[in-house]
Order: C-alpha cells, then structure tokens, then sequence
C-alpha cells in the first residue's frame, strides 16, 4: 500500500529535477508536500471516514443510531484508516504540482477509495465485497474531504 507514494515520490523528483535544477531541491519539496498531505489526510481522514460510516449505517438500519455509536467508532477508525489515510495524503502532495481544478478531488477520493477497500479485501471477511465497498465509499468521502482542505476551492489557485 505505501508503496504508490514512494512511486510518486520518484516520479515527481525524476520530472523536476530539470525544472527545479537539481534533484535534491526536487526532493526536499516532494518531502515537504508528502509530509503536509499525510498529516492533514492522518489528522482528518479518518474522523470523516467515520462519520461516512456511522451516516451509511444509520440509513441502512432506517433510524438515526445513537451519537455514542460515532465515539465507539472512532476507536477503529484510526487503527483502520490511518495507513490507507497516510498513504493517499502522501499520494497527492507527491502528485501536487500535477493537480489543479476538479483533478486533486477526483484523485484523492479515487485512490482514498482503493487503498481503503485493500485491508478490508486483504481480511478476507465473511462479507468481503459489501465490506470492502463501506469501507471504499468511507475512504472516498474522506479523501474528497481531505483534498478539499488540502488544495482549497476547485478554480482556486492553490499555495
């Protein structure tokens, strides 16, 4: 799963060395970006992953569940959904100079969607595809979220 940001680590460093004149300039602002993209995607994927779930859980049972059920929740959010969150973050700040308009919010919940279906297909549960499609539509919302904040507005120039 880590292994799609150090790839685009050594895309976005083999593709800016020429512009930026060197690649160790190259690396340390991909570093930068990584850095800043996983900690924002770490810090809020996984709460707004969580809410996603608790409001999919909530309709499908056909009432509003019990806020409590959210905190409870939250105790297997960030155990499940930091890797996935961690590794979509560092995704998108390693792609960040290739990203702009709609791109940064169509690619953050894309890949926020298959890197959280992978632990839930890789447990193999009983369930397997229903789960892993909560757990997708989970890592989607959070990573459109997420991307949203990161980059800002769509149109918008981003710093």
């Amino acid at each position: 799963m880590l292994i799609f940001p150090v790839l685009a680590a050594v895309f976005r460093i083999w593709a800016s060395a020429g512009v930026d004149g060197s690649a160790r300039i190259s690396a340390w602002d991909c570093v930068v970006d990584q850095f800043k993209g996983g900690a924002l995607f770490v810090a809020v994927g996984p709460l707004v992953g969580t809410l996603a779930a608790y409001l999919a859980v909530s309709l499908k049972a056909g009432t509003v569940l019990n806020p409590l059920a959210a905190l409870f929740l939250l105790l297997f959010a960030y155990p499940m959904g930091a890797i996935p969150a961690m590794a979509t973050g560092a995704l998108i700040g390693a792609l960040k100079p290739w990203l702009w308009g709609w791109r940064p919010l169509a690619m953050s919940s894309a890949m926020g969607a298959l890197l959280s279906s992978i632990p839930s297909l890789a447990a193999g549960s009983a369930r397997g595809l229903s789960d892993a499609a909560l757990f997708a539509a989970c890592g989607g919302v959070a990573g459109l979220a997420c991307a949203r904040l990161f980059f800002g507005a769509p149109g918008k120039a981003s710093g």
